[in-house]
């Protein structure tokens, strides 16, 4: 049934809009320039005509909007301004837009509603699903120009709205000398979105092989979401295996979580994209100049440490605590000495203490590249977690009309650097109804040192040692063309 309750040639006249009752979504005239449907279930919308930006660097996008219970109220094709962010632990994160204040009045946007945005050249899937958590209304001193701004979440915060709470995990032998045994992650993992998963609002959830145990754990009154993050983040201290976990939509479904290893950018393998997409991992291409612009890279060692101190727990079999001093002698030479005391009290043997300070120094020891650069051209692929593999072209020096390099004046050209980096934040946004924009930040966590381009770094064969020990994930030495470092005890 119809909702509106005034004549249709009228809001078309004054809103520029169709509202379809019976006709086809595809035989709806082109002039107008908004259509809003009544109602159609979310299992079946068909295939919405793509907005367009002008100029030459034109992006096709639409934005779909649900009401809360999957009915379809609004494709909207004149949003003024939007921005959407995808994020590598989380998924679609932070979403705004700024419409017509009548998509309020005319209920076709309101709080709890479902928002998507998706690009035309890839998945088929949203880039951005979300929901709407606040409407901010501003008097512009005309009822003609007036646009109301749009705030919406990434699903991933929906999770949290359910709490796991006085749950404590004591793995190992305990103080009276039972064996509790261990939980991989993995097992926990899928447990918790079983037992605290709304699946009124969440499709199936994947959860790849983790074989790993952890740590002693407490929750109390903590959120689902919030969980899931602190076990991933465990795993990755403890072992340097680096998972990612993320909500994204589906174009024909509920949002669905999905939790594995990172991709790797030199292995041919697949990931999930989305919950419905399993590609064949690869890195996107990008030229300095040419494809991206506003390319900046900063390298920084503000928080490294290169010998730690490093205290466990009580050890059942001597009764006392577990300790060792671990150092990166190469990193020592090269930034000088920088010490730390780190404690974590779930260690409680020498080859424990032996593992966690392998990852520990790798993750710590050596400086950290972060950045960030614009693409001209939007892309659904450019998404949280995606590698990119970047030409920068090589430095020219110029005496006269010499190109020379070097203090030894070699005529010629530096060659161009090539780095790989990942993207942890995705933004893609529009302005005043111009141009799709998007913007990669790779300000990455330690896991994604990469020494290959800033440092020359030998690896050790206690490195390799301990790193053929880390099963079930990626392991980071595969992002090193040269990296590591010797991670001895101090005697």
């Amino acid at each position: 049934m119809p909702v509106q309750s005034v004549p249709l040639d009228t809001l078309a006249a004054q809103f520029s809009r169709t509202i379809a009752e019976s006709t086809p979504l595809t035989t709806i005239k082109a002039q107008f320039t908004r259509t809003v449907v009544h109602p159609s279930a979310l299992d079946s919308v068909i295939t919405v005509t793509y907005n367009m930006t002008p100029g030459n660097d034109a992006v096709k996008y639409r934005i779909l909007v649900f009401d809360v219970q999957g009915n379809l109220t609004a494709f909207p094709q004149d949003v003024i301004t939007f921005s959407f962010e995808d994020l590598v632990n989380g998924g679609s994160g932070t979403g705004q837009m700024d419409v017509p204040r009548a998509f309020v009045d005319l209920g076709w946007v309101g709080p709890g509603y479902r928002v998507q945005f998706y690009l035309d050249d890839g998945l088929g899937d949203p880039w951005y699903d979300g929901r709407v958590m606040e409407i901010d209304q501003a008097d512009q001193g005309s009822s003609d120009s007036e646009v109301v701004t749009v705030h919406c979440e990434g699903w991933h915060t929906h999770l949290d709205d359910a709490i796991i709470d006085q749950l404590t995990i004591n793995p190992g032998i305990q103080p009276n000398g039972v064996n509790n045994g261990t939980m991989n992650a993995d097992t926990f993992l899928t447990w918790a979105l079983a037992r605290y998963m709304d699946s009124a609002a969440f499709g199936s959830a994947y959860v790849a092989s983790m074989p790993v145990g952890i740590d002693q754990t407490s929750f109390n009154g903590t959120g689902l979401g919030a969980a899931l993050d602190t076990i991933i983040k465990q795993v990755l201290d403890n072992t340097g295996q680096v998972y990612e976990w993320w909500v994204r939509g589906t174009s024909n479904g509920k949002p669905a979580i999905v939790i594995q290893p990172q991709s790797n950018p030199n292995v041919v393998t697949t990931n999930w994209y989305s919950p419905s997409k399993l590609l064949i991992t690869q890195c996107i291409t990008e030229f300095m100049h040419a494809t991206i612009y506003n390319y900046r890279i900063q390298t920084t060692a503000t928080n490294l440490f290169n010998m730690i101190a490093l205290y466990g727990g009580t050890d059942p079999s001597t009764g006392m605590t577990a300790y060792g001093p671990y150092k990166d002698s190469t990193s020592i030479s090269l930034y000088g000495l920088r010490q730390k005391q780190v404690t974590n009290t779930n260690l409680v043997s020498t080859a424990s203490l032996t593992n966690y300070a392998t990852v520990y120094l790798l993750l710590n020891a050596y400086p950290q590249p972060q950045g960030s650069f614009k693409k001209f051209r939007a892309s659904d692929y450019a998404r949280a977690g995606q590698w990119f593999q970047i030409y920068e072209p090589g430095l020219q020096f110029t005496d006269g009309e010499k190109f020379i390099v070097g203090t030894g004046g070699v005529l010629g050209q530096h060659p161009p650097n090539l780095k790989q980096v990942r993207a942890v934040r995705v933004v893609t946004s529009m302005q005043n109804q111009d141009r799709v924009e998007q913007e990669v930040f790779t300000t990455a966590p330690r896991a994604f040192i990469d020494n290959s381009y800033y440092g020359a770094i030998n690896e050790s064969a206690n490195t390799k040692a301990s790193q053929a020990r880390i099963v079930g994930a990626v392991r980071l030495d595969l992002y090193h063309l040269v990296g590591g470092g010797d991670y001895v005890g101090i005697t």
